[in-house]
């Protein structure tokens, strides 16, 4: 039944957003050179990796620095800051939603390198298909906010982000649909407040 709704929901938001991967890409192309849609490797389901699509809302090439510190990061472009504050760079990941990569509500897929990190807080932590949105989404909405003026941010995010992502998204493992329509509610709310 879950991947049914996944399926049907995916295909009902692709078409309803067409409009907006219109105006997006002409805002991504008039700000920078590179691509319009950024292609990310992040662990799934079973730790196997997979590709998740954003739009780039970085100048090109620059994803390799390490963690975003702030929106006011200078590798983010103008369009970039607009995309990520209503996080609409996040559209594209209908495709992994359509493609089974991902799942309405379950834990973000990070990238590779922090597994055993997740593991030591919740060692069932990849028996989860990753998702869109999730209890830890809500606490971290403005997360690269937390690294600025942080001498060692990876340092921070292991041990204070991840801890507290693991733990919150826990709880997703007992989850019903109900569960999992209040937390879409939710992220709806925070995205009309923002």
């Amino acid at each position: 039944m879950k991947r049914g709704l996944d399926i049907v929901l995916s295909i009902f938001l692709m078409i309803l957003s067409l409009p907006l991967w219109a105006i997006i890409s002409i805002m991504i192309r008039l700000d920078s050179k590179g691509p319009v849609i950024y292609r990310s490797t992040r662990v799934g389901q079973y730790e196997r990796l997979i590709t998740v699509y954003k739009f780039r809302t970085m100048k090109a090439n620059n994803d390799k620095a390490g963690i975003t510190v702030g929106e006011s990061d200078p590798r983010i472009t103008r369009a970039g800051r607009f995309l990520r504050g209503y996080k609409l760079d996040e559209i594209p990941q209908l495709i992994n939603l359509l493609k089974g990569d991902m799942t309405l509500v379950g834990p973000r897929p990070d990238v590779p390198g922090y597994n055993e990190v997740y593991k030591r807080y919740n060692p069932r932590h990849f028996e989860m298909k990753p998702g869109l949105t999730s209890p830890s989404s809500h606490y971290f909405f403005r997360e690269p906010e937390l690294y600025v003026d942080v001498s060692n941010p990876r340092e921070k995010y292991i041990n204070h982000t991840i801890p507290k992502k693991a733990v919150l998204d826990r709880e997703l493992m007992d989850y019903s649909i109900v569960d999992e329509f209040r937390v879409l509610s939710r992220t709806l709310k925070t995205l009309i407040k923002t």
